[in-house]
């Protein structure tokens, strides 16, 4: 999907397209069943999730107002385009952990932690099941940095594999074309043992 696909406003952060492509590739979308999608934000990585696995049943957890609000604006849109999408999702506004998550996933996937990284990779073992997969992103080298190291510590995961990812666009400056940066965005992968 376009990132212009999207509803959006400049508050609120969105996984652009290609790391929404490569996310979901490490997370191995096609063979889901169940996600849940930490920090959701306007949605962007759940859409894509849930337009490219039909069968996928979704929980999705945003803390910020505006961006719950933007993620239930794009939920509308997408059902006009796949009818009965808001079906195979469950949204809620608070903030991760959250006691109102008790299920099994076997794909989760975080775009926003906060400051509480190691609680929230903590609640995230739990709530998978054995050998589900766990994706973050991030754009700030501490918050990866911190992840890395857990993850890589933490005996019940598999050693963490990933990347740096620095996306650059074609955009117009004036009568010429140049390259456009994106936010570099850390990847990591991790399996549940």
């Amino acid at each position: 999907m376009r990132d212009s696909a999207f509803k959006r406003e400049d508050k609120v952060p969105m996984t652009k397209e290609e790391i929404r492509y490569i996310s979901l590739g490490y997370l191995e979308i096609n063979n889901a069943k169940k996600m849940l999608d930490i920090g959701a934000g306007t949605g962007s990585v759940s859409f894509e999730a849930l337009f490219s696995n039909k069968h996928l049943l979704l929980t999705a957890i945003e803390q910020n107002k505006a961006a719950y609000d933007l993620f239930l604006a794009n939920m509308d849109l997408f059902n006009e385009q796949e009818k009965n999408i808001s079906n195979r999702i469950r949204l809620i506004n608070d903030k991760a952990p959250t006691a109102e998550i008790e299920e099994k996933f076997d794909r989760i996937f975080i775009g926003g932690t906060g400051s509480n990284v190691k609680e929230i990779i903590n609640w995230s073992y739990d709530l998978l099941e054995e050998n589900g997969i766990l994706v973050m992103n991030f754009i700030t080298i501490e918050n990866f940095y911190e992840s890395l190291s857990y993850i890589n510590e933490h005996r019940g995961f598999a050693k963490a594999e990933g990347g740096l990812v620095n996306i650059n666009k074609f955009a117009d400056i004036g009568p010429y074309q140049y390259m456009k940066p994106n936010n570099p965005t850390f990847i990591l992968k991790t399996i549940k043992l």
